[in-house]
């Protein structure tokens, strides 16, 4: 996302999304999408602008602190490395007779754990005495394995080493190696990010509370010759919102985007 638009007030600490609803911005999206106009819809219709367009921030915000691929693959495999290290760590606790007896001891009398939603905290995951990190244990090797399944490095073809230098025995044919190597491109292409992605995030948290409350279709609409344009009333609506938090955001961008959000058509 360009500087000069949504960029400014993202980096403005007393700017917060619902800032840019103004009376003049509320008003207008509201006509254009043909939603009621009494004081609870204007509030609720506030709250979605609001709620869409912290949605286009954060996006923004993703779309700008991407890392290479590379990058995100030596995070996760350090990330899947210590998990193993913790692994090894907590089971060489057996090691230290009546450590992990004081250990669970300790555990039992802090009140300041961490509440999961359902209120379980870590004394919960304790399991027999002298083995009391079992069940932490193995959420570390799942946790481990995902790590290593997540990160995607380019394919190298799987070959059986001759320990006295000879010549190296392939295990796979072209055709599986090349079936590896288009499955690495395919997850490659998925983790970026498009460049509308933050304008398809907006639509996306746009979307449940238009198809609740407008007349209008959720859909960029058909395109007429004569208007050298398509003819919407959520582009319309969406192309106002756009003028105040991303000028630089021009409307052919905005049904190319609705294109790829919107549910496909009947």
């Amino acid at each position: 996302m360009a500087k000069g638009d949504i960029q400014d007030w993202i980096e403005c600490d007393d700017t917060e999304p619902e800032d840019l609803v103004t009376p003049e911005l509320l008003a207008a999206f509201t006509s254009i999408a043909g939603l009621p106009r009494d004081d609870d819809s204007l509030i609720a219709t506030k709250d979605a602008l609001a709620g869409a367009l912290e949605a286009f921030m954060w996006a923004s915000l993703e779309q700008d602190a991407l890392h290479p691929e590379s990058a995100e693959n030596k995070a996760l495999e350090i990330a899947a490395r210590d998990a193993g290290k913790l692994y090894d760590t907590l089971l060489a606790l057996q090691e230290y007779p009546g450590v992990e007896a004081r250990l669970e001891t300790a555990i039992q009398s802090n009140p300041h754990l961490y509440e999961l939603e359902d209120g379980k905290t870590l004394k919960d995951l304790l399991t027999t005495r002298h083995n009391i990190f079992r069940a932490y244990r193995e959420l570390l090797v799942d946790l481990q394995v995902c790590l290593e399944d997540t990160s995607n490095r380019q394919p190298k073809r799987r070959v059986l080493e001759d320990p006295d230098g000879g010549v190296a025995i392939g295990l796979e044919d072209d055709e599986e190696f090349a079936a590896r190597v288009k499955a690495w491109r395919a997850r490659s292409k998925e983790r970026a990010l498009p460049k509308d992605h933050a304008l398809r995030e907006f639509l996306r948290a746009l979307a449940p509370y238009w198809e609740a409350n407008s007349p209008h279709p959720f859909t960029e609409g058909m395109y007429f010759k004569e208007a050298n344009q398509t003819i919407s009333h959520l582009v319309d609506a969406v192309e106002r919102v756009m003028a105040v938090a991303s000028p630089k955001t021009k409307r052919p961008q905005i049904v190319t985007a609705l294109r790829e959000v919107r549910p496909p058509l009947s």
